[in-house]
């Protein structure tokens, strides 16, 4: 596969950033944007590495990117607010990730009442007017 020389790969980033403002102005926030990732791997089946590569912006597109704003100042901040925005989501997504991995906290259930030293269902004072143990 032939790869594109400097200027042609120039040229597809100036192609990019011309329709980058657009389309950071209709996006959702950072965290919203996130969230649609993350319940899309529900939906879709996609794994949590594969939405990653989807947030990310790989190292050679980034320095391609900061090539070309170095010649374009004028569309310089345009590409920092999206690579900035990238970032934001790949931090959120991540958070997501990590929440969802903790262990549930363990409820106290008929099924384990023995385990938390309670021998029996407590009543409820008011609901029970005979003081017996509600089973």
């Amino acid at each position: 596969m032939a790869t594109a020389s400097p200027v042609q790969a120039l040229e597809v980033a100036s192609q990019a950033v011309a329709g980058s403002s657009q389309w950071l102005k209709s996006t959702a926030t950072p965290k919203e944007e996130a969230r649609n990732l993350y319940a899309m791997m529900a939906r879709s089946g996609d794994t949590i590495e594969s939405i990653r590569d989807l947030i990310a912006v790989p190292p050679e597109t980034e320095a391609l990117l900061s090539l070309y704003a170095k010649h374009h100042p004028e569309d310089a901040r345009g590409i920092e607010k999206v690579l900035s925005f990238r970032k934001r989501v790949w931090e959120e997504f991540d958070r997501l990730v990590r929440e969802s991995e903790k262990p549930a906290p363990e409820s106290v259930s008929s099924a384990n009442w023995f385990s938390v030293g309670i021998s029996t269902p407590l009543s409820i004072t008011g609901a029970n007017k005979s003081n017996v143990p509600l089973s």
